[in-house]
């Protein structure tokens, strides 16, 4: 996204980048993990909270393109891979002046707008979820089970809805139990209804159900939602479905505790470096706030998209 936003705002550093082989995930992926920590000054760290608190992760964005503009001439006297990332990192750290650096985020990059950032986010997410190369930092096996599996959404929703249903069932004290817990040799049985290949079944069980040592022990049905990622499906009907799902598990109120469970589920089957779990809570809470108090289909598709930018930006 941010590689987007350079050649569209910043084009001579975007092509002297491109010309080093410097790619900007080799920058920023720690820059917005870290939110900037150890990366620029401890009280320009603090100014950028602010503004992210208030304004979202847009003013990540705007922050980002910053540094790279009051790096813009050093970047262009530099030859190498090596010399550009060391010379973008030094002039990050040594950006003491909190205002200047406001200043560069908010006069040059105004009109950057979330929604702008918001279409690039689904865009290029939407191309890493029909893509058929390896992306280096989703797992390789998922990759290959994707390719395997062929699922449609729509047998993991049958798939999902059969294990609520057999869940349900097995529960005499109360019909809607949270949260929903089957065997975990009859999550496999209901996996191995969509994955016909008995192999390959196994390994969708054994990404999707972390704890499945043992076949009698039970696991929570919500570990079948990391079988949407496997669906051959754009990324927004992927996501509301995880949202109809919340329902099907007898979640009464969705929370920001109950969708960074989710994401933090999702994101450790399906990437090999996932964001930490303070991070992803963070970032739900942040959208979650500047969306309103109601949590809507929508916000939460919104809310998704922002993690799982945390994989990939």
């Amino acid at each position: 996204v941010l590689e987007s936003l350079l050649r569209v705002h910043l084009p001579v550093v975007a092509e002297a980048l491109q010309a080093n082989d410097v790619s900007v995930s080799m920058l920023v992926n720690q820059w917005f993990l870290s939110f900037f920590v150890n990366y620029l000054p401890t009280e320009t760290v603090l100014r950028v909270w602010d503004l992210f608190f208030m304004d979202g992760r847009i003013a990540l964005f705007r922050v980002a393109l910053a540094i790279f503009l009051m790096a813009k001439d050093e970047v262009l006297q530099c030859k190498s891979q090596e010399k550009i990332i060391s010379c973008i990192n030094k002039v990050a750290v040594s950006i003491y002046d909190a205002d200047s650096l406001i200043a560069a985020a908010y006069g040059n990059f105004a009109a950057l707008t979330p929604e702008q950032v918001d279409t690039l986010t689904l865009h290029h997410l939407e191309q890493l979820a029909n893509s058929h190369t390896d992306v280096r930092c989703v797992r390789p096996e998922a990759n290959e089970l994707q390719q395997i599996a062929q699922l449609e959404i729509g047998q993991v929703r049958a798939a999902i809805e059969r294990a609520c249903a057999f869940a349900g069932a097995e529960s005499t004290a109360n019909p809607h139990p949270t949260p929903l817990r089957l065997p975990n040799c009859k999550l496999l049985e209901i996996i191995a209804t969509i994955v016909t290949d008995p192999l390959s079944a196994q390994q969708v069980f054994s990404m999707v159900v972390p704890s499945s040592s043992q076949p009698q022990a039970k696991s929570d049905v919500n570990t079948l939602n990391g079988l949407v990622l496997l669906a051959r499906a754009e990324l927004v009907p992927k996501l509301q479905l995880l949202w109809e799902n919340f329902e099907r598990l007898g979640v009464d109120k969705v929370t920001v505790e109950s969708v960074a469970g989710m994401m933090n589920h999702l994101l450790h089957c399906w990437y090999l470096r996932p964001p930490s779990d303070e991070t992803v809570h963070a970032q739900v809470s942040s959208t979650f706030k500047n969306g309103g108090s109601e949590i809507s289909c929508e916000l939460f598709v919104e809310c998704a998209s922002n993690v799982m930018l945390l994989s990939h930006c």
